[in-house]
């Protein structure tokens, strides 16, 4: 993990979602990603879960690579497409994004930092993207931080479908 500047992104493909499930089940992952499945069920929710995200034409799936290591993953997804509770009043060209670093290692280090401010480049350049939100869960200290050094602004509390997290934009 010698620099930041490496980092890049491959599309999830069916052979990395292995990788996914064991990155879930790690604690550092698990206390922000919500999840009431036994873990018999887990697996298989995160197989078709994930399964269906790399063959979606509205969510685009990712997995990051730092020093051509996996280390974590990302997607884009359209915000204003979701419905069933989640952001039904955004505009079209909004954007959201979920991510999050599956290797210890690389927490505390500025790699989301970096892999937000790069997402958000191809979001923004790739996909026409007017605004990206993300929501992040208030005990989430780090996520928070990260999301505020590369520029998102809070737009306050939201109930979602699945808790209450705060909602924050960025907009070019």
């Amino acid at each position: 993990m010698k620099t930041l500047e490496s980092i890049h992104f491959t599309p999830l493909q069916k052979e990395d979602i292995s990788l996914l499930i064991k990155w879930f089940k790690k604690p550092h992952v698990m206390k922000f990603w919500r999840n009431e499945l036994s873990l018999e069920k887990f697996d298989a929710h995160i197989k078709k879960k994930y399964s269906e995200y790399i063959t979606s034409e509205w969510v685009f799936p990712y997995l990051a690579f730092v020093e051509n290591q996996p280390v974590g993953y990302i997607d884009g997804y359209m915000a204003w497409r979701e419905g069933n509770g989640w952001w039904e009043n955004e505009e079209e060209g909004t954007f959201g994004i979920d991510l999050f670093i599956g290797e210890e290692k690389c927490l505390n280090r500025g790699v989301g930092t970096r892999m937000v401010t790069q997402f958000l480049d191809i979001l923004f350049r790739d996909f026409k993207a007017k605004t990206v939100i993300v929501d992040v869960d208030p005990k989430n200290l780090r996520a928070l931080a990260c999301y505020k050094k590369v520029g998102f602004v809070s737009s306050g509390e939201v109930e979602t479908p699945d808790g209450r997290f705060i909602l924050m934009r960025i907009g070019r």
